[in-house]
């Protein structure tokens, strides 16, 4: 078996294969790189790139809409719709919190009710009863006198206060 060493191996060595690989990669990758940034520097590759994406933008939103019809035409619902509803299900759980929240409170107050028995009600009833009475009582046993304002002119022929 003969031995290749190689255009940089020294003298009496071994062939090593990956070290001429890894010097093949090392200037296949300098040249491309070389090429790329030359090609990719140019107007025309600028100019194609832009025309690229406004055709690959147009090709998202035509098969966007294939697939609303397609999930239409089977009575399927589409991820716009399904968003919706999960808002108007968040919106929902809140107002039904506040519910919840609300007979919570309504409950403490029957409670509260409860506690306090009838006869401690209607005892603060009749007090808030006389005291409305005595207000009434009040209001007929005083005079109505029509409030008086009075009214100048000025000088500009205005009325004041």
């Amino acid at each position: 078996m003969s031995q290749n060493p190689g255009p940089s191996a020294k003298p009496g060595a071994a062939y090593d294969p990956f070290a001429a690989w890894k010097s093949f990669y090392q200037l296949n990758e300098e040249s491309w790189t070389q090429m790329l940034e030359q090609m990719m520097g140019t107007q025309a590759f600028a100019k194609a790139m832009g025309q690229w994406l406004d055709n690959n933008l147009k090709a998202q939103e035509a098969a966007k809409k294939n697939v609303e019809a397609s999930l239409n035409a089977l009575n399927m619902p589409t991820k716009s719709e399904i968003t919706r509803l999960a808002e108007l299900i968040v919106a929902l759980d809140a107002r039904l919190d506040d519910l919840s929240e609300q007979v919570e409170t309504l409950g403490d107050d029957v409670r509260a009710l409860r506690e306090r028995g009838p006869e401690a009600i209607r005892a603060e009833l009749d007090g808030l009863s006389s005291q409305l009475t005595t207000i009434a009582e009040l209001l007929q046993a005083k005079p109505t006198a029509k409030p008086t304002t009075s009214r100048t002119k000025s000088a500009g022929g205005s009325e004041q206060q």
